[in-house]
């Protein structure tokens, strides 16, 4: 799958240097949730919520690798409803996504891709990542802001709760994007796939883990967001 090569170069461009101005995102794990999530992993010894996320992701997979299938569940039920706050996936549903991540080649459609690319992190975190509305609305918001981007692609934002990240999505809307910013488009059964080769690739040039890149575009979201919306003259097109 080719990758847009302006894409590649506005995201390099974002990590190399964090914005000025920018604050830090801090993630906002509840006690009970990390009581839910049962003994083996201490939060609390991490000093900022990075190390966390990189710690809480290796210690997941390696209880993957050799969970049955009811402690797999167990795992996926936790990161998407309890540290995810994903709660509208029924059981079903959640057990679904445990038979997709285990699949060699699984199949990723846009529907769920919030929930079910929660799990594939834990499967396999080295080629998978969270894919979700702040970090499509991210991607979107660094090709607005790079004036330089001839070969823009618009990604598919999935639902948000998120006020900043919906009205930016709500102005941006993979519509607009296409018809009035001229952004090419990825087919929406495309756009985890596409997403995944793009973090292979960011890899590859920055040196940067896939988790790395994954949490700095969803730590910085409201911010590229907001700076996108105030440097883009607003125009038309639904």
């Amino acid at each position: 799958m080719q990758i847009s090569q302006s894409l590649l170069n506005s995201v390099c461009n974002f990590l190399k240097d964090k914005p000025a101005g920018e604050k830090s995102y801090i993630w906002k794990v509840h006690k009970t949730t990390w009581e839910r999530l049962g003994d083996g992993f201490d939060p609390h010894q991490y000093a900022t919520g990075e190390e966390q996320n990189v710690a809480l992701k290796a210690f997941l997979s390696r209880r993957w690798l050799d969970a049955k299938p009811t402690e797999k569940r167990k795992i996926a039920e936790w990161m998407i409803r309890d540290w995810g706050g994903i709660r509208r996936n029924s059981d079903s549903r959640i057990k679904s996504y445990v038979l997709l991540a285990d699949e060699a080649e699984p199949e990723t459609p846009l529907e769920g891709v919030s929930s079910y690319s929660k799990v594939l992190s834990i499967r396999n975190p080295e080629k998978y990542a969270i894919y979700d509305s702040r970090v499509a609305a991210s991607l979107n918001a660094l090709q607005l802001l790079d004036q330089q981007s001839l070969e823009a692609v618009a990604f598919s934002c999935p639902a948000s709760q998120n006020k900043k990240i919906k009205e930016f999505s709500k102005q941006f809307s993979r519509r607009s994007l296409i018809h009035v910013y001229g952004f090419k488009p990825i087919h929406r059964s495309e756009t985890y796939r596409y997403f995944t080769t793009l973090l292979s690739e960011l890899k590859q040039m920055t040196g940067a883990s896939v988790l790395e890149i994954e949490m700095r575009l969803f730590a910085d979201a409201e911010w590229l967001c907001e700076a996108a919306r105030n440097r883009v003259a607003p125009m038309t097109g639904g």
